[in-house]
């Protein structure tokens, strides 16, 4: 047996090789292996004998183990001939970290590739897609690296939670504190891309802000750092402030690029073409509980009134005077607020949430009541965020449409937060001053929302007899 040749061990590497025990060519600063990691700033070459630090983590495989044209990598790129691209890194900076979250990292794009895909899938063709373009696009731009490498972390965190394991390290906070971390990590970069949107990567832009969005939604607001969070934030219903304006941002994305988007290999342009809308077929409702409870929106949008969402007031008055000096007799007019059914916002959110209902009959599209943001646009968004009402009422009935969608296993991102989100807007609505909870009509979509995501009926609410002989034929 051949044996190994002597060797001097280095002392003048630079401190990011030295840190991460890796092989430093010391021709920097920087050093070859600092380019090819995004650490040309930091490069720091060691003037003599350095005071050996303790590893944390194991040491990795000497340069020798590695495949020939990994180990030729750092000595045939010289430091002078190689461009810092911090938004696109070389793919070797994908396996450049500690053999420890090498390993994690394995483990989420195999996670990605098996199961986490799925909940972002709405058509068959996005899985050729989501599983093959994406991820190989992900290996030349970190943001996007980081945003799938979050939504595996997600989903594994989901799984694990409540679990019990002798495994310390993959546990429910082991996976969530890396998903905040990968997805910190792609908020940062995507702030630096969206500035540059062209066709060549419009629809990763695109798919990484729906992405990100779901993920931020899907995080625990238990497991978030209160701190710097107030209870508006973290309850659900800030939760799903927050996720309509996210995906109002991605779907602005898409209006305002869409022949660019249309052209790319994503498979919007399937979507729109074979899967347009087509209002016809809301008729598949007819004539069931679901119909009838819909019917209640459009009956409660008539006599509620809803003040600009930016004000959040009840009413708002213009006094006006009657002619006469006197101040004392002159006559306030009272000048209302329109109704719900007379403002566009409300409108398109009501309709596509009946839409939404026929879709979701059909099983056409997954994840299609997502839809409603983007089409009830930013009026509908901003009165939620204040927390109008008949804003509520119209969440109250997306809320069902989030639970139904959580029977599917691919839709890991739901969880129970459709069932949460029914009993708190159930709840919210009935709370005195609400302004709409003494609606015959209200009480009655309460009652049949809470019945479809299988909570207890509140005192007082109880469904018309009509959605009752739904359910009792099994309609429903």
């Amino acid at each position: 047996m051949q044996q190994r040749k002597s060797h001097t061990k280095s002392r003048r590497g630079c401190r990011n090789c030295k840190r991460r025990h890796t092989k430093c060519d010391e021709q920097g600063p920087p050093c070859a292996g600092c380019v090819l990691r995004n650490e040309a700033s930091t490069c720091i070459l060691l003037a003599g004998p350095a005071k050996p630090n303790k590893p944390a983590l194991p040491t990795p495989r000497p340069a020798s183990a590695l495949p020939s044209h990994v180990r030729s990598r750092g000595r045939l790129l010289a430091p002078a001939t190689i461009t810092p691209a911090p938004s696109v890194p070389s793919p070797c900076s994908f396996s450049s970290t500690a053999p420890s979250d090498r390993l994690l990292e394995l483990e989420l794009m195999h996670r990605w590739a098996t199961r986490s895909w799925a909940s972002f899938s709405c058509i068959p063709q996005c899985e050729a897609y989501l599983v093959q373009r994406l991820p190989r696009c992900a290996l030349r731009h970190s943001y996007l690296m980081n945003a799938i490498l979050s939504a595996a972390a997600m989903d594994l965190a989901l799984a694990t939670r409540g679990a019990t394991s002798t495994d310390s390290l993959h546990t429910h906070g082991y996976y969530l504190r890396w998903a905040l971390e990968y997805s910190t990590r792609a908020s940062a970069e995507f702030r630096t891309q969206v500035a540059a949107v062209s066709p060549d990567n419009v629809d990763l832009l695109f798919y990484f802000s729906s992405v990100a969005a779901v993920v931020h939604f899907a995080t625990p607001a238990t497991d978030t750092d209160t701190d710097t969070n107030t209870d508006a934030d973290t309850d659900i219903i800030g939760r799903v402030s927050m996720l309509c304006d996210m995906l109002l941002a991605s779907a602005h994305i898409a209006y305002a690029n869409m022949a660019w988007l249309l052209a790319t290999p994503s498979p919007v342009a399937t979507l729109v073409s074979e899967y347009a809308v087509d209002v016809g077929l809301i008729r598949v409702l007819d004539g069931t509980a679901t119909q009838a409870a819909v019917n209640l929106l459009s009956a409660v949008s008539r006599q509620v009134r809803v003040a600009p969402a930016a004000t959040a007031n009840p009413t708002s008055s213009t006094p006006t005077s009657s002619g006469e000096s006197d101040d004392s007799d002159a006559l306030a007019v009272v000048t209302l607020p329109p109704l719900a059914c007379e403002v566009m916002a409300y409108q398109l959110a009501i309709g596509q949430t009946t839409y939404c209902f026929a879709e979701e009959r059909l099983g056409r599209v997954q994840g299609y009541f997502v839809s409603l943001f983007g089409v009830a646009g930013p009026e509908f968004a901003a009165a939620i965020r204040v927390r109008e009402p008949m804003a509520l009422f119209v969440l109250l009935y997306w809320g069902v449409l989030l639970d139904t969608a959580a029977r599917d296993p691919r839709m890991w991102v739901v969880a129970d937060s459709g069932c949460e989100l029914v009993a708190a807007v159930s709840e919210a609505l009935l709370v005195e001053g609400s302004g709409i909870g003494h609606i015959a009509e209200v009480r009655q979509g309460i009652a049949w929302t809470r019945h479809r995501v299988a909570l207890p009926p509140l005192l007082g609410c109880e469904m018309a007899p009509e959605m009752m002989a739904g359910f009792v034929l099994g309609e429903d």
